[in-house]
């Protein structure tokens, strides 16, 4: 009995030790996670504003590149432009109307 005895506390021990090991990772864990997350949301911010500049360059080159074109023929159609534009940007036609007119021309 003695022997059984020494061996439950001797595991006693062996689990306070490793119940205190799991408990500070815990807490570190729990002050390094916000931290984590609000780099992970930073991040991910970012990279959504590049994106968006990327895709905003693409479109202001096309639109340009349409309008330079010299050969008439070989513009696209106009209104199809227009609606692919409208798309491309997440607009309704009437919103895109009311932006360009707000816009200062260039001639």
């Amino acid at each position: 009995m003695t022997g059984v005895l020494g061996t439950l506390k001797k595991d006693a021990n062996e689990y306070m030790k490793l119940g205190r090991l799991v408990l500070s990772i815990n807490t570190v864990l729990a002050m390094v996670g916000p931290a984590i997350t609000g780099l992970a949301a930073t991040d991910a911010g970012i990279y959504g504003f590049q994106v968006s500049r990327a895709m905003a360059l693409d479109l202001e080159e096309e639109i340009e590149f349409n309008l330079e074109e010299a050969d008439v023929k070989e513009r696209e159609n106009g209104e199809l432009f227009k609606l692919r534009m409208d798309l491309q940007l997440g607009r309704s036609p009437s919103e895109l109307r009311t932006l360009s007119s707000s816009c200062p021309q260039k001639h």
